[in-house]
């Protein structure tokens, strides 16, 4: 293939910049887009928690929220585009009337469906039977956990925030997330505040295990750690 038909398949001059094109074609890279195997789901911005790193400004004040009929519809694309995986998150998407149908009917249509939670909205005492049909359908639960220490995360999170979301990795683990033998994932999320970068994820997720094993015996699989707002 000569170049300008190698360039030419890059992509048009009216849509990617000629310098951008000949960096694409000395570096013999193409822009393409490849299959999509992971599906995400924002079912609203409504939270009961206003984190300063939140990239989206969830809280309780916001009034988006994904109604029965798309829930239907978000369904229905799953069920006929077969993704590897699907990706439920907010807000917080526990607040959604809606989330018990969306689990239910996702659940069906991938091998790893994905729970984003901060653990306060699932620890709130009115969830136990969301709890359970995660544990039944075996979803992955995706935790946001920013700190180890106490009045760092209530500032970022609320007062009273961090004992609730312990009590709610106790309340896991109880359940079986987090331990291998079981095969029900528990992994955390942790989102640094400021106008910096996270610690090496390895590094964190060595300290998060250490520190929440010894002082609440505490386990989960992985930690991630990133920033929302950097």
């Amino acid at each position: 293939m000569n170049r300008e038909l190698a360039l030419q398949e890059i992509g048009s001059a009216e849509r990617i910049p000629e310098p951008f094109r000949q960096t694409l074609f000395r570096h013999d890279l193409r822009l393409e887009r490849g299959k999509t195997t992971i599906l995400q789901i924002n079912v609203g911005l409504l939270c009961n928690q206003s984190c300063r790193h939140c990239h989206l400004s969830a809280g309780p004040g916001r009034k988006e929220n994904m109604d029965f009929e798309t829930a239907d519809a978000v369904i229905a694309y799953a069920r006929r585009s077969c993704f590897d995986a699907i990706d439920i998150t907010g807000g917080a998407p526990e607040l959604n009337p809606n989330i018990v149908k969306l689990i239910e009917g996702l659940s069906h249509h991938t091998s790893t469906l994905m729970f984003r939670t901060n653990l306060s909205a699932l620890n709130d005492g009115k969830r136990d039977h969301l709890m359970d049909l995660l544990k039944d359908k075996r979803v992955v639960i995706v935790a946001s956990f920013p700190s180890l220490n106490e009045a760092q995360a209530d500032s970022q999170r609320g007062e009273g925030i961090f004992e609730k979301s312990i009590n709610a990795l106790q309340k896991l683990n109880s359940m079986g997330y987090g331990h291998e033998e079981s095969g029900l994932k528990l992994d955390l999320v942790c989102n640094p505040t400021g106008a910096f970068l996270p610690a090496h994820q390895d590094q964190g997720a060595k300290r998060f295990r250490e520190v929440l094993t010894k002082k609440w015996g505490i386990v989960f699989n992985n930690l991630y750690a990133f920033a929302n707002v950097p």
